[in-house]
């Protein structure tokens, strides 16, 4: 695995358990650059998974299928409660009678985040990590957890109007 502290990190993961290749890709940016302290902002990872794997919905029931949880430590900002998603699937499983929410290709995944009052201009990394299960179609993999790195490019100033307060959730 390796860090990268450009302003989008790739992280491939590769499954252990059965031997097949199982690729995810996650690349993260932070919105809006730059940010400043005390506003509002959202951190996008963009997934990408070879098919036939997918991943849950954050909207999935445990019992459903594991929801994708996101961590961040960052000197710079803070992880709010606001978790969103580009359109997951939505369906029925007919051999185990449970509703399906999940990802089956591309997936944009949203956390709002908070900049801290005391961040500095400048740039800033933002550790994080993804939790997932992937499956596909016949398995499902343990629950994983990927590290990613990404940057939040800050600029000194009060907080600007429609940054002030917690972001709507995207319109995807």
């Amino acid at each position: 695995m390796a860090y990268d502290l450009s302003a989008q990190a790739q992280i491939q993961f590769l499954t252990e358990d059965n031997g097949a290749d199982a690729p995810i890709i996650v690349d993260g940016t932070v919105a809006p650059s730059p940010a400043r302290p005390g506003e509002y902002a959202r951190l996008i990872l963009e997934v990408r998974l070879q098919k036939p794997w997918y991943i849950y919905s954050f909207l999935s029931k445990p019992e459903e299928g594991p929801p994708p949880q996101i961590w961040i430590s960052s000197a710079a900002a803070e992880l709010l409660e606001g978790r969103y998603e580009s359109r997951p699937a939505d369906k029925l499983d007919v051999g185990s009678g449970t509703r399906q929410i999940y990802h089956p290709g591309p997936a944009r995944l949203f956390a709002d985040i908070r900049i801290r009052e005391n961040a500095r201009p400048g740039t800033h990394p933002v550790l994080g990590k993804l939790s997932f299960a992937a499956c596909d179609g016949k398995i499902c993999l343990p629950l994983r957890s990927i590290p990613f790195v990404t940057q939040v490019l800050i600029e000194d100033g009060e907080p600007r109007h429609p940054f002030s307060a917690v972001l709507p959730p995207p319109s995807e």
